[in-house]
């Protein structure tokens, strides 16, 4: 019950996951045999009041890390070809955060209008200097943090959000073809896994993970350190929400456009879909543009086709467009 369980069933609540320490000893439990029993740490915090005094405290902060944040039109292929770019190049001096599950949750309570939206603007905030604290070890000699937003289907309702926490930071808006969009985002629905196929994997080369609260694995084995760094990425990989439901599921119904369920009637509801998420994606970036004037809203643009080499520029020779395609990526 509400009394037993201490909480206000009228607030929403952030769950903060602490992934085991490879390094203090201090944090971990012994066992029978000597070994160290690694475990993750959960803490549930009322969502409003725990960022909204995360945000100031990070406001009373210097930090000399740049943030960027990528939004999406083409069904996820931006973020998949700057994330090879980079892990290709070494990190580039960069780290990148990579459609983070929580933002998917931050885009449906925006759009339920269950939080208000100076409250919200500011748990974004608080959320994403989190985030580029958490991954502060792999910010290189660029100092900036990449993170791509989760999704066309999200686009609409956080990209205003993240421009109104972070105004003085670079945002990318990359955008494909309608037709690209959606034979991606069909590409996808056919070879996605199920999340519950994805076997995650145990720290230290122990057995299989426990309950709430529970250690996962054990062992003494020099490499503990990089197969609990593993484990980690592999838990972030899987909490991910999948791409064909990010590029297919709209969560902002477009109302910009008269009779344009009429239209999108005649397609398969899963090109539908996909059609939907892709045009309120660009309707939002537009909307944003118009009102440049009054809110200096001046992103990088990126065209997917001509990175990708499938458009070209004008009357330009091919040998130029590959250089400008290669000096683009």
């Amino acid at each position: 019950t509400e009394e037993t369980a201490g909480l206000d069933k009228r607030e929403i609540y952030l769950w903060l996951a602490f992934p085991p320490s490879t390094t203090s000893p201090s944090s971990s439990s012994s066992t029978e045999k000597g070994n160290i029993r690694r475990e993750w740490r959960r803490v549930q915090v009322p969502l409003v009041p725990f960022l909204t005094a995360l945000s100031d405290a990070f406001d009373d902060q210097i930090t000399s890390t740049a943030l960027c944040f990528v939004s999406d039109a083409s069904s996820g292929l931006a973020a998949d070809v700057l994330h090879s770019v980079l892990d290709e190049d070494g990190g580039a001096g960069v780290a990148v955060v990579k459609e983070p599950s929580w933002m998917v949750t931050v885009g449906r309570i925006a759009q339920g209008n269950l939080v208000r939206r100076e409250n919200l603007v500011r748990a974004v905030f608080g959320l994403c200097r989190l985030e580029a604290w958490r991954v502060r070890d792999h910010v290189g000699s660029a100092r900036t943090v990449v993170f791509t937003l989760p999704g066309q289907s999200t686009t609409p309702t956080l990209l205003p959000l993240i421009y109104q926490a972070f105004p003085h930071e670079r945002h990318v808006f990359a955008y494909d073809t309608c037709f690209e969009s959606v034979a991606r985002g069909l590409m996808l629905r056919k070879t996605s896994v199920k999340l519950s196929r994805l076997m995650l994997p145990s720290i230290g080369g122990g057995g299989g993970g426990g309950g709430e609260d529970d250690g996962i694995g054990g062992g003494d084995s020099d490499s503990e350190s990089d197969d609990g760094a593993a484990a980690i990425q592999m838990v972030e990989a899987a909490l991910q929400m999948p791409q064909w439901v990010t590029s297919s599921s709209p969560i902002t119904q477009l109302k910009s456009l008269r009779k344009y369920d009429e239209a999108l009637a005649d397609l398969p509801f899963d090109q539908a879909g996909i059609v939907e998420a892709w045009m309120a994606s660009i309707d939002a970036f537009l909307q944003l543009k118009a009102e440049e004037r009054t809110n200096n809203f001046t992103p990088f643009v990126c065209r997917m086709g001509f990175l990708m080499g499938r458009t070209g520029l004008g009357n330009l020779a091919a040998d130029r467009v590959e250089e400008l395609n290669e000096l683009a990526l």
